[in-house]
């Protein structure tokens, strides 16, 4: 009985401690998997977050900064309008060409026309040019804007990916950690029912022992 009470409580104590390596095992390479999968989700988000920061924020900083997204639209810019200009050039060549035509290309008439046909084609052309400033800034606005964007979610989700991350990871420890207390618990248990029990043999031993010396059998 003695035997048989020592064996069992070693093989309790065994079986607890063998369980709870097993479980702190498992949350070990549960967090291996966990660190392995962040560092996947870590490199395909850095392209975009590097993206989203250099071709996307630091254009548009700059653009802010220097004035180029900016600064209102001038005469040097309605000038410099390529429309504006082709139409400029289209319309005065026809004029010097019906001009030449008719042997009058330096007379007054001729000059005259030219400054009438630029007058009026920079009045309808102003607005025009001034909408295609505008639009353009803001193209290039929204495009810079929606890299800078892509890159601030990507970072969001970087931090995000982190937080889960460490969430899981402590989880995992604080797992690990437990099983391995439980495992102390049970296996300390388990001895110390194997010596209570022995203890009980060794009573009922004595006790025999003193009946047989007051002669009860």
């Amino acid at each position: 009985g003695a035997g048989a009470s020592l064996y069992g409580a070693n093989k309790q104590s065994k079986a607890a401690q063998s369980a709870a390596n097993m479980q702190a095992q498992s949350a070990a390479a549960s967090n291996e998997e966990l660190r392995r999968q962040f560092d996947i989700g870590q490199q395909n988000l850095k392209p975009y977050m590097q993206a989203g920061q250099q071709a996307g924020l630091n254009p548009l900083v700059a653009g802010m900064n220097n004035g180029s997204l900016t600064r209102a639209f001038g005469m040097q810019d309605f000038q410099a309008d390529p429309g504006y200009r082709w139409r400029k050039q289209q319309g005065l060549d026809g004029l010097q060409q019906q001009a030449a035509s008719r042997g009058s290309l330096l007379s007054g008439s001729t000059l005259k026309a030219l400054a009438d046909y630029n007058q009026n084609l920079a009045s309808g052309e102003y607005n025009n040019a001034y909408s295609r400033f505008n639009d353009n800034q803001q193209n290039q606005f929204n495009r810079l804007s929606a890299l800078a964007t892509m890159g601030q979610n990507s970072a969001a989700g970087s931090a995000n990916m982190g937080m889960q991350f460490a969430n899981s990871y402590g989880d995992n420890l604080t797992s690990g950690a437990s099983a391995i207390g439980n495992g102390m618990i049970n296996s300390a248990n388990a001895r110390a029912n194997g010596l209570n029990n022995l203890v009980g043999i060794g009573s009922q031993m004595a006790g025999l022992y003193e009946m047989k010396k007051s002669g009860f059998f």
